[in-house]
């Protein structure tokens, strides 16, 4: 019987893996500081405003 073996790690690959997963932490909080300033944009900008453009009167 043939004994299944987990795939050896390889310090190289470990690497990018750590690499990429540094770059992908370093999006989320360049899009955490973006949510957050969105949010102070809209909180400084007050209650949305309703449009003006379309009437109702006949």
């Amino acid at each position: 019987m043939k004994r299944i073996t987990k795939p050896r790690l390889n310090l190289s690959l470990l690497h990018e893996e750590l690499v990429a997963l540094r770059q992908r932490v370093e999006d989320l909080e360049d899009l955490q500081e973006l949510n957050q300033a969105i949010e102070r944009s809209r909180l400084a900008r007050g209650p949305k405003r309703v449009s003006n453009s379309v009437s109702t009167k006949p």
